[in-house]
C-alpha cells in the first residue's frame, strides 16, 4: 500500500502532479497497446495457418469425391446394368403420371 503524497501547497504543484500521473498514465497506456497488437498479430496469423489448413483438407476431400463421381459413371457406362438412377426433373408430374395408372383412371376401366 502506498501512501498518499502530502497535499499540496499551491494549485501549480497539484497541477504538475496531475500531469506526471497523466504521463506515466499514458506511457502505460502505449504499451499495453503495443502488446494488444502484437497478440492481435499473433492471433491472426493463427487463424490465418488455420484457415488455409482447412481449405486444403477441403479441395483435398473434394478432389477426392469428384474422383470418386467420375469413376462411378465411368463404371456405369462399362456395366449399363450398374448405372445410377436418373434423378426425376422438375416437371416429373407429366412423366409419372403417364407410366403408373392413375386410381381413378383404373377405377374407370373396370
Amino acid at each position: 500500500m502506498s501512501v498518499p503524497p502530502p497535499p499540496p501547497k499551491n494549485d501549480r504543484e497539484a497541477v504538475q502532479r496531475l500531469i506526471g500521473e497523466i504521463r506515466d498514465l499514458y506511457k502505460e497506456i502505449i504499451k499495453l497497446r503495443a502488446n494488444d497488437r502484437e497478440l492481435y498479430r499473433q492471433l491472426s496469423d493463427r487463424v490465418n495457418a488455420i484457415e488455409q489448413d482447412k481449405s486444403k483438407r477441403f479441395m483435398k476431400n473434394r478432389r477426392k469425391y469428384k474422383l470418386e463421381e467420375k469413376n462411378k459413371l465411368k463404371n456405369a457406362s462399362a456395366n449399363p446394368g450398374n448405372a445410377p438412377k436418373k434423378t426425376p426433373s422438375k416437371n416429373s408430374k407429366i412423366d409419372s403420371a403417364s407410366n403408373e395408372p392413375d386410381e381413378k383412371g383404373a377405377e374407370k376401366e373396370e
